[in-house]
């Protein structure tokens, strides 16, 4: 291995950087850090400014002196990137992959504009083979290298940001491999990720919108009415607790919600192994590559290399992610702390009490409390309405794949993204699905210097920076 990773995921809000040293079983954490994602450089997957975006990161490295070169991104935004499961008669290989290609314009929407890779990953039906094609568009990944350029970055690997969350989760944590079957909750800013995993393999990741951390700033808009998205933001975080007293299963929801429409349109079956792509196109000669297990020779996301001169990679190429987010390094060391982001999704508390906003009709009389635990229930309860809903989407998600695996019970589910600190959210899923629900910490096997990083201010960050230590995490287990 030629030197330690940095796992690097973006999202709409926060830029996560992690750092890892050590091998299987005694990961040391060598860097980490959260800052906020310059505006109007990137958006829900897509790269806006890759010099703005590359400059962030490079500040951010510098800021905290993490000094590793060679980058490994989780990519997601269903914009750029997919993942299907297709069953196709059973044919040689040559004539297999001839058939997948011709059938990849039809499975993405991206087709003049598409690399694609593909791995069986099982018998199907009859005399079938089940194969997970996975595509995205080439100018998706030329832009990332621009970002990474920009911060004197090597490319290394592009992975799906959900299948990060795995490795994290299940293979750096350590903590769920005796569950047979996991689910991970990505709440992002725009959209969340369900995710299942059996027997420690992702099986089955769907996105939806109808709950994420903006969701909820507009609920919290909606009841309390400040001025600005900005100043909802800041109430949402300050006071933010969700409600144990509102909010019973059927509540927020028709009573057919659960069949109301098929899943099979935006859902994805993966299997076991990690899905990477190369950029490479001189690898296979033209836009294909195939898939392998984790460690093989010829993974989809596989090493990058550095760049060569003139045109990326020597073609302009492409990444694929899953569908369902100048200066010489720094010596290592730390800040002594992670410094809250100067952005929504660690701001301050607001210092205006809320009887300075306008509150619905029907609460103006109590408002005149203005207390702390008067504001907090007003904005507990502006949360579970999203809040129930994602809960139906995720019971109708454990439906669906229980339907297709009879023998397939959700065990236990993990909460990740900022929204999942939310005081009160763990339980609250807990009672809407009758599963243990818990926050996820990808570094709890991690050994960590905690006069640089105190527990309480890594217990804050932990859940945000899953992808990014699973991408960290990638080259040593």
């Amino acid at each position: 291995m030629a030197g330690s990773l940095l796992g690097i995921d973006v999202g709409c809000s926060t830029i996560k950087l992690a750092e890892l040293s050590g091998g299987p079983g005694s990961l040391k954490l060598v860097g980490l850090a959260v800052g906020p994602t310059p505006r109007d450089a990137y958006d829900a997957g897509t790269i806006l400014d890759a010099q703005a975006l590359g400059k962030a990161i490079a500040a951010l490295m510098s800021q905290h002196r993490i000094g590793a070169r060679r980058a490994a991104v989780a990519l997601s935004g269903t914009e750029n990137c997919g993942l299907r499961v297709q069953e196709y008669p059973s044919m040689p290989e040559k004539e297999l992959k001839g058939t997948i290609k011709q059938d990849a314009e039809r499975l993405f929407p991206f087709q003049s504009d598409l690399q694609y890779g593909y791995q069986v990953i099982g018998q199907g039906a009859g005399d079938t083979v089940e194969v997970v094609v996975a595509g995205a568009r080439k100018q998706y990944v030329v832009e990332w290298c621009k970002v990474l350029a920009e911060a004197k970055l090597q490319p290394v690997y592009f992975d799906l940001a959900m299948l990060a969350n795995v490795i994290a989760m299940v293979e750096a944590a350590g903590t769920h491999r005796r569950e047979r079957c996991l689910m991970v909750i990505d709440i992002g800013q725009r959209t969340s990720t369900i995710s299942i995993v059996r027997d420690g393999a992702l099986r089955f990741v769907r996105t939806t919108e109808e709950a994420s951390g903006q969701k909820l700033t507009d609920a919290v808009r909606l009841e309390v009415k400040p001025d600005t998205e900005a100043e909802a933001e800041q109430i949402k975080l300050a006071y933010g607790s969700v409600s144990l007293e509102a909010g019973q299963q059927d509540t927020y929801y028709e009573d057919d919600f659960l069949s109301s429409a098929p899943l099979t349109a935006f859902t994805e079956e993966v299997n076991e192994q990690e899905l990477v792509i190369s950029v490479d196109d001189a690898a296979t000669g033209d836009d294909t590559l195939v898939l392998s297990a984790q460690g093989g020779a010829d993974d989809l996301f596989g090493d990058l290399g550095a760049p060569t001169t003139g045109a990326l990679f020597g073609t302009e190429v492409g990444d694929a992610t899953e569908d369902m987010d100048s200066a010489e390094a720094a010596a290592p060391g730390h800040e002594p702390l992670l410094p809250p982001p100067p952005e929504p999704e660690a701001s301050a508390p607001v210092e205006a009490p809320i009887d300075d906003f306008v509150l619905d009709d029907d609460m103006s009389g109590a408002a005149a409390q203005s207390d702390e635990s008067y504001t907090r229930q007003v904005v507990g309860q502006a949360l579970v309405e999203p809040l129930a809903l994602l809960a139906g989407e995720v019971r109708r998600t454990m439906e669906y794949y229980r339907s297709r695996h009879t023998d397939a019970d959700i065990e236990r589910i993990v909460l990740l993204g900022g929204t999942a600190l939310l005081p009160n959210l763990s339980e609250f899923m807990e009672r809407e699905l009758g599963v243990p629900v818990e926050v996820g910490d990808p570094l709890v096997a991690v050994a960590v210097d905690h006069s640089a990083y105190p527990p309480d201010q890594l217990k804050a960050e932990a859940p945000k920076v899953a992808a990014a230590v699973g991408m960290a995490a990638r080259e040593i287990l």
